[in-house]
């Protein structure tokens, strides 16, 4: 059989996996590293993408395309739209939902591109990596995506990885591929727990609570932060070598735009060498001025400096715990995924926190979603009837009543699989004949906002609650409150919902 890919796209980096002769292994660019940058560069009029962009981009920043992944949506409010901007290498506009990125060529020269052919030029360098490894007819391929992305972003992702010659067999959400690749579930099917899956990808990060039964992976909730990654871990080593350049030199460089970037790539190679040994140094050439600087920091001191972002990756994790109702002590597995979850401290404070918890090997934790996707990619290879395969959709966001001036409940909460049905009960007074349920549809984040979209307004008529059930206490007429039904049911983008009256079975 012909190889088989599993991408995970990442909004720093993306990861290449291939299943060839029944091996899965990550795959190494034309720059011997198993890491490409998520980045487009314009050298003039040429067009380079990868490690090779990210180079280039630390001389000419303004001249790279980043941020790529953060800008698939289906469409992006003003205030998104803003903060998105402030990182982005170049400058972005946004036409009607789509960004476009508009690169400088000279004094008068520009080009401007659509974040979708941006995708696309990424997808390009992709397969490219893929079929070096997996031979020219590589082309079936699953991409990890978040759980928390929609149909629209996930169609926008598979258009643009076929335009340029992958088959798309599957989109897998990143939680399941980081289980998927650890093996987890998969030998005892009688297996039932919960795990934890916590990702510190470059600018975001997340974690997922999944429960595993029987072999299937069930989302059981997911919390996501945007603008925290381990770029945040850079920040704080930047910051200690700009007062270092200071001190020394008695200058400021936070102003010069390329000084800031040659140092934070310098900060990145530091923060990774620290991973593996107790110190490690930077050496920039020409920083600043002309003037070269080299530095270097232990281990310990940049644990301390990064004691906040370690609890902030804990608050992130008992935030979903407590609104999941779930104790640490039910957690039994736990997966550290994301180049930022190397960190040595990061895996103590999670191995203190969960001492009951298996913590997964997290050796090759930026490319575990790859491999993830890649194993998935060879299952579905190996059923004789691939196109036939039930893909399981799921609900992209909540479905509820608003109960509230500001304020919704989900009756069906985002990643349900659908079709599914849900009953909720209501309560009516005693001389009540009508009903009006409005259902809402919003994602989250925006329970409290006005933000939540109107489905369908439900409306029963002629009710009927017996005279028996007034009762009269303390010479005040109480009405007995009696029981209404919505069975609300989801089938794609269809919302039936039904309403009985349970005592009288209407």
């Amino acid at each position: 059989m012909a190889a088989v890919a599993g991408i995970h796209l990442g909004n720093t980096n993306c990861f290449v996996a291939v299943s060839k002769d029944g091996k899965v292994e990550t795959v190494s660019n034309e720059m011997g590293t198993r890491m490409t940058p998520t980045i487009v560069a314009y050298t003039g009029s040429e067009k380079i993408i990868g490690q090779e962009a990210k180079q280039f981009g630390v001389r000419n920043p303004r001249s790279c395309i980043t941020n790529i992944k953060a800008c698939i949506g289906n469409s992006f409010h003003e205030d998104e739209f803003n903060e998105l901007k402030k990182f982005c290498s170049c400058t972005v506009h946004n036409k009607k939902g789509e960004i476009y990125h508009e690169i400088k060529l000279g004094e008068e020269d520009k080009v401007v591109v659509s974040n979708t052919k941006a995708l696309s030029y990424i997808f390009t360098k992709l397969l490219e990596i893929a079929e070096s490894f997996g031979g020219d007819d590589l082309e079936d391929v699953v991409i990890a995506t978040p759980s928390s992305f929609s149909d629209q972003q996930k169609m926008t992702i598979t258009e643009a990885a076929e335009s340029i010659g992958f088959n798309v067999l599957r989109m897998i959400s990143e939680p399941a591929a980081a289980l998927l690749a650890h093996n987890v579930g998969q030998n005892d099917t009688q297996e039932n727990y919960n795990t934890l899956v916590f990702r510190l990808g470059g600018t975001s990060s997340d974690a997922a609570l999944v429960n595993v039964n029987c072999g299937m992976y069930n989302l059981i909730g997911e919390l996501r932060k945007t603008h925290f990654g381990a770029s945040s871990f850079d920040d704080v080593l930047v910051k200690n070598f700009v007062g270092e350049f200071k001190k020394k030199y008695k200058m400021d460089i936070t102003d010069n735009r390329k000084a800031m970037s040659k140092l934070r790539t310098a900060c990145e190679q530091c923060k990774m060498g620290l991973s593996r040994k107790e110190s490690s140094q930077i050496a920039v050439d020409s920083l600043y001025e002309g003037m070269d600087f080299h530095g270097n920091i232990t281990r310990m001191k940049f644990e301390s400096l990064s004691s906040s972002l370690i609890s902030e990756c804990m608050a992130i994790v008992d935030e979903l715990l407590k609104s999941n109702n779930l104790q640490r002590e039910g957690i039994a597995k736990i997966a550290l995924v994301g180049g930022g979850t190397c960190i040595p401290k990061l895996i103590s404070t999670f191995k203190n926190a969960f001492p009951k918890a298996e913590i997964l090997d997290n050796r090759s934790a930026d490319e575990t979603m790859a491999l993830g996707a890649a194993i998935q990619a060879s299952i579905l290879q190996a059923s004789s009837k691939v196109e036939h395969t039930p893909k399981l959709k799921c609900l992209t966001k909540n479905i509820g009543i608003k109960v509230s001036n500001s304020k919704y409940e989900a009756l069906l909460a985002k990643n349900t699989p659908v079709p599914c049905q849900q009953k909720r009960s209501f309560t009516i007074a005693a001389n009540q004949k009508t009903i009006a349920i409005p259902i809402y549809e919003w994602a989250d984040g925006e329970e409290a906002t006005e933000n939540a979209k109107l489905l369908a307004k439900i409306v029963a008529k002629d009710l009927v609650v017996k005279e028996e059930d007034r009762k009269v206490e303390l010479i005040t007429l109480i009405n007995k409150l009696d029981n209404i039904t919505i069975i609300l049911t989801v089938d794609d983008k269809k919302y039936d919902v039904h309403i009985t009256n349970e005592s009288h079975h209407k």
